[in-house]
């Protein structure tokens, strides 16, 4: 095999890219431009590891960030080495930490079977520790959640927490609460999966040593999305100054645009600072997108003072020009995107799922979806309700979670009394009482009111932690025909408990939502919802079965998953994995979802100041930069055809104004971009336009035929193509006047009125015409 995998290296690599997996032991560092081969460089590298260099796969340990690029990576792994892969950790983070977790759990604190609570389940719990203080009635959840993921992003428990404001204050507060709650129904969070395996591997010699010795070469992918918590991961297994240093990082600062959620562009500027003599290899030939999308693409980032350089080539021809269409409000930039992204499958017959539209905030699609339904577009919006968060599918999730871990209070809360089976409130909150009076779970609760320890089964035939509680601490009060209705849920619960231990996840799953009655009400509800639920359920039950043949064949070697193996891989599903299947869809989607993707076409949708970049980044220098990262993403998403659309009057968030096009146009060349409508009167319906716009256009650097176009978008018609962009935008006689406040934009000073529509001039940002119901005095 060797020979073969060597013979195939010069075809298949660029100069640079062999540089990379050629590299011998210590550390490597690999910048990779976008569209560079990244992916190609890893798997490659992991390939002559183990077929040229003979190292055994079960010493590597490959992570990346999405499951879609681990599937990908594992795939090109296999056939690269002809299915001699077994035991390689190719994989995510939050996977393989919870690999680490479930094999010492109670070094952290937990036991085995503990449950991976989501975002909706962190928020219960977070209001349900919120109203228990009696306190902070009017704290919102959802800051106080952001802060304590942000802490745990930096590996920051609740007694490294430090204040510095009355919300930090509360966060202190809340924050060991949280925790305690967290492992009274033994649950995690997903910050805790990278913390408590960070945390593990610091301090406990045994762990840390155990895999030291296991994995000889680490690899990480998008090393610039790591935080401060998976850096010092990385560190832990190959540290900078002992032992094997055989750490591989592979990223582009270019494409850090995670900082929001605790990434560190830092880690990957700064990794040559820690790994001293690391070897540093630069991928700069650009594989995916055509000249012209490029030279836009790097004339953007390049406004950037905190980024390795990089000067990405292509050896493919310049191809269309990016084109530019500046239209009245949001409706008709909508309507315009459609009949684009019609026009361009039936002229250049591409798939839907080959095209795609991205905004900068997930409030732009909603008009975006109402032209795709009046156009009959099929399509799915990324980053929306997931069918994993439909009402039904969580349902029956929720007693599976309860089944695998009875002391999970969140999952047993929901299903309690779904479907209804005469546990009402008062029940409910009479177990929840005594349990919070003891320090006891909802389980245990429920145990002691229907005749103390019984027979539920733990993980592995264990009896559970809920399956006892002591006799000297009484029973809750219950009314009789309340006890006796929850007794028969506990028979029922016990019964499938211990059915759990020894079936199929979808077999579990097809006999809970029989036995509990659940099919049945919806049977006879009888309505159009109740239906499509029942539908979902029977969805769920497939992805059920096919996640059993797949971790078959994958991962049991033949054997079946069990319950906790189902759960975890619903649980550390991304939205990215809702692209697979082979339906055809215009996928609608936000930036960052779209990072690690191409597409034939991309619609930059609302290409304006305030929305792209968005408003919030625009005086800060590092969120700039990083917004300016984000555009880099976005443009370099497209192999072949890239459209910008900008409005003239915009309804966003409730707030209506007049916006300029955005900063990120003006930084591309003119010629690079063509403008049909940048002549057209403004208020003139698409429709009546003579020019689509959607043709495939090319660079006219000769004055070979196509100089009218270049009239067009480029110097005609006098002034540059930015000049007369902004003419649409501009007000004609500005005037000094009233100081006003607007909840987005600040303090800005009134220039002119016409009617109840105010032009405003706001530092930093320019000029927004704004209704007057939206301003304050300042």
């Amino acid at each position: 095999m060797a020979p073969a995998l060597e013979l195939h290296l010069d075809e298949a690599l660029n100069p640079a890219q062999r540089r990379a997996v050629l590299h011998g032991d210590g550390p490597l560092l690999v910048f990779a431009g976008a569209g560079s081969g990244k992916t190609r460089v890893i798997t490659y590298r992991i390939a002559h590891l183990v077929g040229v260099r003979e190292v055994q796969p079960w010493r590597i340990l490959a992570v990346t960030f999405t499951n879609k690029a681990a599937g990908e990576m594992r795939t090109r792994v296999q056939k690269l080495l002809r299915n001699a892969a077994e035991g390689m950790w190719v994989t995510t983070f939050h996977s393989a930490c919870l690999r680490i977790l479930r094999r010492w759990p109670e070094r952290v604190g937990l036991r085995p079977g503990f449950t991976i609570y989501d975002d909706g389940d962190q928020m219960r719990v977070l209001k349900r520790v919120i109203e228990a203080s009696g306190r902070w009635e009017r704290v919102d959840a959802r800051m106080v959640r952001g802060k304590i993921d942000a802490a745990k992003n930096k590996g920051v428990g609740p007694a490294e927490f430090r204040t510095h404001d009355w919300v930090d204050d509360v966060v202190a507060k809340v924050y060991p609460a949280y925790e305690g709650a967290l492992r009274r129904a033994n649950a995690v969070d997903f910050s805790d999966l990278l913390m408590l395996a960070m945390r593990l591997l610091e301090t406990d010699v045994e762990v840390r040593d155990h895999y030291r010795s296991r994995w000889h070469h680490v690899l990480v992918d998008e090393f610039q999305d790591t935080n401060v918590v998976q850096y010092r991961l990385v560190r832990a297994l190959v540290p900078p100054g002992e032992g094997r240093r055989n750490v591989a990082v592979v990223g582009d600062d270019d494409q850090a645009i995670y900082g929001w959620r605790g990434a560190e562009v830092t880690n990957i500027l700064g990794f040559a600072q820690d790994y001293p003599d690391a070897e540093v290899v630069l991928l700069e030939q650009n594989y995916r997108s055509t000249g012209n999308i490029l030279e836009a693409a790097a004339s953007v980032v390049a406004k950037n003072r905190s980024r390795q350089p990089k000067a990405l080539f292509t050896e493919q021809a310049p191809g269309a020009l990016l084109t530019w269409l500046e239209l009245r409000d949001e409706h008709e930039e909508a309507r315009t995107a459609v009949q684009g992204l019609q026009a361009l499958v039936g002229r250049e017959g591409f798939a839907l799922r080959e095209c795609a539209f991205f905004v900068r905030v997930g409030a732009q699609t909603r008009v975006l979806e109402e032209a795709l339904r009046g156009a009959r577009v099929p399509h799915r919006v990324i980053g929306a309700m997931r069918f994993y968060e439909r009402a039904e599918i969580q349902d029956a999730l929720s007693y599976l979670h309860a089944l695998h871990n009875p002391d999970d209070d969140v999952s047993l809360e929901r299903i309690l009394n779904v479907p209804p089976r005469g546990l009402g409130k008062t029940t409910e909150e009479a177990l929840k009482a005594w349990a919070a009076f003891r320090g006891r779970t909802l389980w245990q609760a429920i145990v002691a009111a229907t005749g103390g320890a019984g027979g539920t089964l733990g993980a592995g035939g264990t009896l559970g932690a809920g399956a006892a509680a002591d006799s000297d601490e009484g029973a809750p009060e219950l009314k009789p025909a309340a006890q006796k209705k929850l007794t028969a849920f506990r028979v029922l619960f016990d019964e499938l408990r211990e059915m759990s231990a020894r079936v199929t996840p979808s077999a579990l799953l097809k006999e809970t939502l029989q036995r509990t009655g659940y099919l049945k009400q919806l049977e006879a509800d009888g309505s159009f919802e109740a239906e499509g639920r029942a539908e979902n359920l029977s969805e769920l039950l497939g992805a059920t079965e096919q996640f059993e043949h797949a971790w078959a064949h994958d991962v049991g070697d033949g054997q079946l998953p069990a319950l906790g193996d189902y759960l975890d891989g619903v649980a550390l599903q991304s939205d990215q994995d809702l692209l697979t299947g082979g339906d055809d869809y215009l996928p609608v989607m936000t930036v960052h979802a779209a990072k690690g993707l191409e597409f034939r076409a991309v619609f930059l949708i609302g290409m304006e100041e305030g929305v792209f970049p968005h408003i919030r980044s625009i005086h800060e220098p590092g969120r700039e930069e990083e917004e300016r990262r984000l555009a880099y993403v976005a443009i370099t998403r497209a192999r072949d055809y890239l459209f910008f659309t900008t409005a003239r009057w915009r309804t966003l968030a409730g707030a209506a104004a007049s916006n300029v096009p955005s900063r990120y146009l003006r930084d591309i060349p003119s010629h690079l971009v063509h403008r049909p409508l940048a002549d057209e009167e403004a208020d003139e319906p698409y429709a009546a336009r003579r020019d689509d716009g959607w043709g495939p256009r090319r660079a006219a650097r000769d004055g070979d035929g196509d100089g009218n176009d270049r009239d067009r978008g480029g110097e005609g018609g006098g002034g540059t193509w930015l000049d007369r962009a902004d003419a649409h935008a501009d007000p004609d006689v500005p005037s000094r006047g009233q100081r006003v406040r607007h909840v987005r934009f600040g303090v800005g000073q009134v220039t002119e009125v016409r009617g109840d529509k105010v032009t405003v001039r706001f530092p930093g940002v320019g000029l927004k015409t704004i209704l007057g119901s939206h301003l304050q005095p300042a």
